[in-house]
């Protein structure tokens, strides 16, 4: 986060955080994106530092 390169990692379901929302992580913003496999039915939550305004969630799903 210290090199302003922008991140997407997955969240382990067992963390308790919502979608859309918002962690302060060292100063810095990272939202919860949440989406479900529907061939697998499996939930999937994504951390990022990109804001909606660079990156839109449809495009964080695709991406990952």
């Amino acid at each position: 986060m210290d090199s302003n390169r922008l991140f997407l990692i997955r969240v382990q379901n067992n963390w308790k955080v919502e979608n859309d929302e918002i962690l302060d992580v060292n100063g810095r913003e990272v939202r919860v994106v949440s989406f479900c496999d529907l061939e697998t039915q499996t939930e999937c939550r994504l951390a990022t530092n990109a804001g909606k305004e660079i990156v839109d969630d449809e495009e964080i799903r695709e991406t990952y």
